[in-house]
């Protein structure tokens, strides 16, 4: 508790603030008083003071924090933790400058999210005040089919790639708009140019993954030898070509 305390001591003199959730396998009134202790904070030391009475809630007041639980609900008790337990244990504490940024917290009924033996508990953050910046929708995840483990799959991208960069003639465009940079003959053509040639590239690589299958395999790393991968290298090559 004490190592705890300190640390977080040690951080706030850093201006940081804090959203701590943790099972602290004690009880916490948020009506009660509770006395401050600073605390020294020593690197890889062990903190030791025997004046601190080492009681959880000394933490909470030291640390300047605060139970959102308790500012959003006037119901006492809390229901408990532990699923035979008879008082609340865990707990998401935030700092007081944070709180404003709460607009919801709530405790969950036992096995509404997980199977355990304890209650979730959650906090609903206003993105805008916590990060001055909103909150985003997550995309959701997506498959990747391209996978450089397997030699089978990254040679049948590889065709596919080629097939496509051919027939946009993209590499002798590609060597085109080179031969015009070594010769200091770069004009608003060649940017134009050299854009349109990036989201065919662009373009290329993504529709090539489509085409593979899902088949993977565990008996080959890859890289496979150097001169079975030399295709691939020089398309690279050519699709990195720098822009003066």
């Amino acid at each position: 508790m004490l190592d705890f305390q300190s640390w977080l001591e040690y951080l706030a003199t850093e201006d940081h603030q804090f959203i701590v959730a943790m099972d602290a396998n004690a009880v916490y009134d948020p009506d009660g008083t509770a006395t401050q202790h600073t605390l020294e904070y020593m690197n890889a030391s062990l903190t030791v003071s025997p004046q601190h009475d080492g009681n959880f809630s000394t933490l909470v007041t030291t640390c300047n924090l605060c139970l959102p639980l308790a500012h959003q609900h006037t119901i006492r008790p809390f229901p408990a933790s532990h699923i035979s337990g008879r008082k609340q244990i865990e707990y998401i504490f935030v700092s007081k400058t944070i709180l404003p940024a709460v607009l919801r917290s709530g405790v969950l009924s036992h096995h509404s999210l997980t199977k355990g033996d304890h209650r979730p508990y959650y906090l609903d953050f206003d993105a805008s005040i916590l990060f001055s910046d909103p909150a985003y929708n997550i995309e959701p995840a997506t498959v990747q089919r391209l996978r450089l483990q397997d030699p089978r799959i990254v040679q049948q991208y590889t065709q596919k790639l080629h097939e496509f960069l051919a027939s946009q003639n993209v590499l002798p465009r590609l060597d085109a708009l080179q031969d015009k940079f070594n010769h200091q003959q770069w004009s608003p053509d060649c940017v134009a140019e050299y854009e349109s040639l990036d989201r065919t590239i662009t373009e290329s690589m993504l529709t090539a993954e489509k085409f593979l299958s899902k088949r993977i395999t565990t008996t080959y790393q890859w890289p496979p030898p150097v001169e079975e991968g030399g295709t691939t290298s020089a398309v690279l090559a050519s699709a990195s070509t720098p822009s003066p």
